[in-house]
């Protein structure tokens, strides 16, 4: 029996006469720092909220107070001891939650830049395909999808489940990458270039691509069917009126991300369809 995680609550009010509402639990810590990745997902779940206020009422935010692994936070969904996380759709998480049917990253998902220690920049130098890429040695986390689709590709794969461990194994070279998606990779690099001395960079000839298209998605608990069905319709009201779109655009890691797109790189394409299909 999993044991219910300390919620810190965070309550958003439309109308001040309305009675108290069930708070939505939130399986991960508030983000108020514009350049961490959860900052965009929490404000695309407070703008689905926002838009169907009118139709579904006031709402409350309940957030952890502390940090726990993915793994953890998704089975508490899964279990109905939290209510919505965010995460790329797989055939297990559709099976055990309701998934929202809306691509937050907008296909950006598919694409995958290496982050790797500027001292190894030449093991990527004579990379021309996916047999001389198979070569290389990933480092990923323990739970992430994309260590999943590496190993089901031949790759050898060496895991943690905390970021920074991986961090510190790159860069003594126990593996060659970390393989991270568009909207995150600048953003790592800030977090650790006063740590590490600016040791760390984008790979400049390659860029990972799944064959088939991943979506990054809501899954709600079963328990809850009422905010699966109001997130759908706050989402749908928000891309029909631009509003989603827009808040897309003003997340400056993923604009760096599109601008990275545009440089010309060599693709490697990696078979993900064991977690595409059942």
């Amino acid at each position: 029996m999993l044991l219910l995680l300390p919620f810190l609550s965070i309550t958003t009010v439309a109308d001040e006469s309305s009675s108290p509402v069930n708070p939505i639990r939130v399986a991960d810590i508030e983000v108020k720092d514009i350049t961490v990745p959860a900052y965009y997902y929490q404000q695309v779940l407070k703008l689905a909220l926002d838009k169907t206020i009118k139709e579904y009422g006031s709402y409350t935010l309940d957030y952890f107070n502390e940090h726990h692994t993915f793994s953890r936070l998704k089975r508490m969904v899964e279990a109905g001891d939290a209510d919505i996380i965010w995460a790329s759709l797989t055939p297990e998480r559709k099976q055990k939650m309701q998934y929202i049917p809306v691509d937050l990253l907008k296909g950006y998902n598919n694409y995958r830049l290496l982050l790797i220690s500027k001292k190894n920049q030449q093991a990527f130098k004579n990379i021309k395909n996916f047999a001389d890429f198979k070569q290389l040695l990933a480092g990923n986390g323990h739970n992430w999808t994309d260590s999943k689709i590496l190993r089901a590709n031949g790759i050898e794969v060496a895991t943690s489940v905390h970021y920074n461990y991986l961090v510190d194994m790159l860069l003594i070279g126990r593996f060659d990458y970390i393989s991270r998606g568009l909207h995150e990779i600048h953003n790592d690099i800030d977090m650790f270039d006063q740590t590490y001395h600016t040791d760390l960079m984008i790979e400049q000839h390659l860029v990972l691509r799944y064959k088939h298209p991943i979506k990054y998605c809501f899954f709600v608990t079963r328990n809850n069917k009422i905010l699966a069905e109001r997130v759908e319709r706050g989402l749908e009201i928000a891309e029909k009126d631009g509003s989603l779109l827009k808040l897309f655009k003003s997340i400056p890691s993923f604009k760096i991300g599109i601008e990275e797109m545009k440089k010309k790189r060599i693709e490697i394409f990696l078979d993900n369809s064991l977690v595409t299909k059942k």
